[in-house]
């Protein structure tokens, strides 16, 4: 853990510092900013619900995904539930003319695993998601594992809001050439080029945490209504002071980036037509020569102030918008976001693990079990060192056969015979060839010849 958290802070660290940086071209690192907005996530393919929320991934018996597949976790670990529970009743009732069903497999490719799993926070363990991420082929190991331009998509996307569809086009042409500018092979990222600084990671963990802390403190209040509160929430440093980036940041968060855009603008050069605009709205009313550190809160608020100004050069957002970001305003700082963040995502990997040893062990108790032993209780069956016990389905069965052979004027006599399935010993009215039903592994049999008179004179070992 305590190693977890040395990684977990590094992250928080830099994205603090990148968050805060504006880029020439694009504005500042956000995810509907790069990605478009998320109103079309990744679903999981069984129960339709937003994959980033809890992706689950199969797990072969080497430790690496079995297929490039994803769902989202509950219905991965029904899927190793439900062939767990069909090999544990193939078990139980031992019948050799029922083939032993397969193990779990994922229900797109049919690919076999052996354990449904989270996908790792790389925020925690970027070492694990990367090593989770890859779909290695036969006979690789750790060393060769590789992350390839065709799952990255589906990766991504199982740990983002993001539409796939979009985000496909926008890797292509501007992320995966950056995050493979110094990789060996244009196609693949090793482990190395993964933790790059400035890479993959950095680009992953930064919309990663800014989700996290949004997810905490909320949207932020609207512009025109509180002010006070609109700086505060994005004063990041708690210095008093609001950067140009972190004006810029506030107002991308605030408003609809592709609305600035000409109603001309085709709707895949929106996004970054707007963010263009909102760039130059941000040069035009900043005082170079008096906020060159950064605005104060009394200029920001004061008359003729910068607030005055972003609401004069921008349209106001809609209604609906306004309000929803409103109710979920809280007065956290970034860094006590930040903090409960991190606790809960602790509490998540604490957990993840012991649901994982619970459902080992009961994978394992199940796996152990005498297969006869709780049907052998329900119907009352016999095995070779209990004899004289009848179970009830069989005595059943027994007086179906003794009564049609009264109907022919003999009786069988009653006899102990041995299930040749599971060694159980039976009690029945019954002769030889009639059919008789295991109480024990409710399998059937026929008596063979002699063993009515056999069973009668010499009873089954252990007998009285």
């Amino acid at each position: 853990n305590g190693r977890v958290e040395i990684v977990r802070e590094a992250l928080e660290a830099q994205w603090r510092v990148r968050s805060n940086e504006w880029s020439e071209n694009s504005g500042p690192k956000l995810l509907t900013l790069e990605c478009g907005p998320s109103d079309e996530p990744a679903e999981c393919g069984i129960c339709f619900e937003a994959l980033h929320q809890a992706p689950g991934i199969f797990v072969s018996e080497r430790g690496f995904r079995a297929c490039q597949h994803f769902t989202c976790l509950e219905c991965a670990e029904h899927v190793q539930d439900e062939a767990n529970d069909r090999l544990r009743i193939w078990r139980m009732r031992r019948d050799p003319r029922i083939p032993q069903p397969p193990g779990p497999v994922c229900p797109m490719c049919r690919a076999t695993f052996a354990q449904a799993a989270r996908l790792t926070d790389p925020t925690m363990d970027p070492r694990t998601f990367f090593r989770l991420a890859c779909v290695p082929q036969e006979g690789e190991g750790v060393e060769d594992l590789r992350l390839n331009d065709k799952i990255v998509p589906s990766v991504l996307s199982a740990l983002l809001p993001i539409n796939v569809t979009q985000f496909t086009h926008i890797l292509d042409k501007e992320l995966w050439p950056t995050w493979c500018k110094d990789a060996t092979s244009p196609n693949a990222l090793a482990e190395a080029d993964f933790l790059r600084p400035g890479g993959m990671l950095a680009w992953l963990s930064d919309h990663l945490l800014e989700m996290k802390v949004e997810g905490v403190r909320g949207g932020p209040p609207p512009l025109q209504e509180n002010p006070e509160k609109w700086f505060l929430h994005f004063d990041y440093n708690g210095k008093g002071v609001l950067s140009k980036p972190e004006v810029l940041r506030g107002i991308a968060k605030a408003y609809d980036v592709s609305a600035l855009a000409n109603p001309e603008t085709p709707a895949r050069r929106a996004r970054s037509q707007g963010i263009q605009r909102l760039r130059n709205v941000v040069d035009a009313i900043w005082d170079d020569s008096t906020w060159q550190n950064g605005v104060p809160l009394a200029e920001f608020l004061g008359k003729g102030g910068l607030a005055e100004r972003i609401l004069t050069a921008l349209p106001p957002p809609e209604a609906s918008e306004e309000h929803a970001l409103a109710k979920r305003t809280n007065s956290l700082t970034v860094e006590e976001a930040l903090a409960r963040a991190r606790a809960a995502d602790m509490k998540r990997c604490e957990d993840d693990q012991t649901r994982a040893k619970e459902r080992a062990e009961k994978q394992k108790l199940a796996a152990s079990t005498m297969p006869l032993t709780r049907n052998s209780r329900r119907a009352g069956s016999v095995r070779a060192d209990q004899p004289g016990r009848a179970g009830a389905e069989l005595l059943l069965a027994s007086l179906l056969e003794a009564a049609r052979e009264g109907q022919r004027g003999t009786v069988p006599a009653p006899i102990r015979i041995q299930c040749p399935f599971c060694g159980a010993v039976n009690q029945a009215r019954a002769a030889a060839g009639h059919r008789v039903i295991c109480g024990g592994c409710r399998s059937v049999f026929a008596v063979p010849a002699g063993a009515g008179l056999t069973a009668a004179a010499a009873p089954a070992p252990g007998g009285r």
